[in-house]
């Protein structure tokens, strides 16, 4: 009897060790469930991050091609580091920055030095999809021809659009 109870302590035991490690991988790293497989879209985004009158320069090769799914690159039209290439459909925008060891939220963008820049009360954290204010921030999927402006400040409405007309214009040249 004494091999039968330690049997089953055993199959119990292992039973709960693989519920926890099936639950552990099923609940781990995945895209967004509506995320498409690499090559099921090839589209192209323009976009601007302005942090406290700094514009981040994305064209630097440390950011080109992180991901398969969504990137940005060395152009050959003059856009590198501006264009955000998607070639998956259903991809977040955080999908990019996560690539780039960055982050976007609704109060906070994490550089990829870790320096934070949050809402503190005068600075104020913006997002805007095609010119107009917008509230996905990292969770906004990824469209052809989108422009996008991620900034960070104190800013005037003539500021912000000023910010906005500097998105430059390279998406539909690729």
């Amino acid at each position: 009897m004494g091999n039968f109870i330690r049997n089953l302590l055993i199959g119990v035991a292992l039973f709960i060790v693989l519920v926890i490690v099936i639950g552990f991988v099923s609940s781990g790293q995945r895209g967004p469930s509506n995320l498409g497989p690499v090559g099921s879209t090839h589209e192209h985004v323009d976009f601007l991050v302005y942090m406290n009158d700094e514009p981040v320069d994305f064209s630097n090769p440390r950011y080109f091609v992180r991901s398969s799914f969504v990137h940005v690159e060395s152009d050959n039209v003059g856009g590198a580091g501006k264009v955000i290439h998607v070639h998956a459909t259903g991809v977040p925008l955080n999908m990019f920055f996560e690539s780039v060891n960055m982050r976007l939220a609704e109060d906070c963008f994490r550089m990829d030095d870790g320096r934070m820049f949050c809402n503190d009360g005068t600075n104020e954290l913006r997002f805007y999809v095609n010119g107009v204010r917008n509230e996905e921030y990292g969770d906004h999927i990824l469209r052809d021809d989108d422009k996008i402006l991620i900034s960070y400040g104190d800013y005037s409405e003539q500021e912000l659009q000023d910010q906005l007309a500097r998105i430059p214009d390279f998406a539909k040249l690729q």
